[in-house]
C-alpha cells in the first residue's frame, strides 16, 4: 500500500522561481521506495539568437527579451544515504 502526503507549496520563493508543490510517498510494504517530490515553476526574461555557419541570424532576436515559464519536477530517495535530488520531468506549459 502506498502512502502519499501531498502539500500545496505555492510561496513565491524569488522572483524568478517558486514553490508549487511537495509529495512524499512511502510504500509501507518496501521502506525502499519512499521519496518527496517538488515541484517548482521557473519565471526567466531569456534573449535568444541562432546563427548559422556563416554567422547569418537563423532564428531569434539578441536585443529582445522573451518571458519563459518553466515547471520542473524533482525528487529524491529518503531511505537511500547520499540520495541527491534529480530533476525526473519537466511539464509542458504551451
Amino acid at each position: 500500500m502506498l502512502s502519499i502526503l501531498s502539500v500545496p507549496l505555492v510561496c513565491l520563493i524569488s522572483n524568478v522561481w517558486r514553490g508549487f508543490g511537495f509529495v512524499i510517498a512511502i510504500d509501507r510494504e518496501n521502506l525502499n521506495k519512499a521519496f518527496a517530490q517538488l515541484t517548482l515553476e521557473f519565471l526567466t526574461k531569456q534573449k535568444y539568437e541562432a546563427y548559422d555557419t556563416n554567422g547569418t541570424v537563423v532564428a531569434g532576436d539578441k536585443d529582445k527579451e522573451v518571458l519563459v515559464r518553466e515547471i520542473w519536477v524533482f525528487e529524491k530517495s529518503l531511505f537511500h544515504p547520499g540520495a541527491y535530488w534529480r530533476l525526473c520531468g519537466r511539464i509542458n506549459t504551451s
